[in-house]
């Protein structure tokens, strides 16, 4: 479950990011147990949680790498936009103003930039 704009709770884990400066953010990570269940259920939890979240596991790292590569060729000067029009086309607009694309369309991408903006956009004496 993500929650907006930088926190994430799964199965395993609570992740919260937070911006530092531009260019800069940190990412921390915290195993969640559960109350009441034998200790072996928890360390299990645990040894999971290291094998795929860890700095030398199977998951994260290599994610990581590729969100660093991501930032670097978002420096490019070649082409300063990021097309985020999968799907656009066929996405539909439902009466609440719910829109549903196909699972490989950005439609989730789109809504949190426009999101986005919408709250870097809001006056903050009003919001006061």
């Amino acid at each position: 479950m993500s929650i907006w704009p930088n926190l994430m709770i799964t199965s395993s884990q609570v992740r919260n990011t937070r911006p530092l400066a531009a260019g800069l953010t940190a990412v921390d990570m915290w195993p969640a147990f559960l109350d009441g269940v034998p200790a072996e259920v928890n360390s299990e939890r645990l040894r999971g949680h290291e094998a795929f979240f860890g700095a030398a596991s199977l998951g994260s790292p290599d994610d990581y790498e590729v969100f660093e590569r991501i930032h670097v060729g978002l420096q490019a000067t070649v082409d300063p936009w990021v097309l985020m029009s999968r799907g656009l086309e066929t996405e539909q607009r439902h009466p609440d103003g719910t829109i549903v694309g196909a699972i490989t369309d950005e439609v989730s991408q789109r809504a949190q930039l426009r999101q986005w903006l919408k709250v870097m956009s809001l006056n903050v004496e009003a919001a006061l």
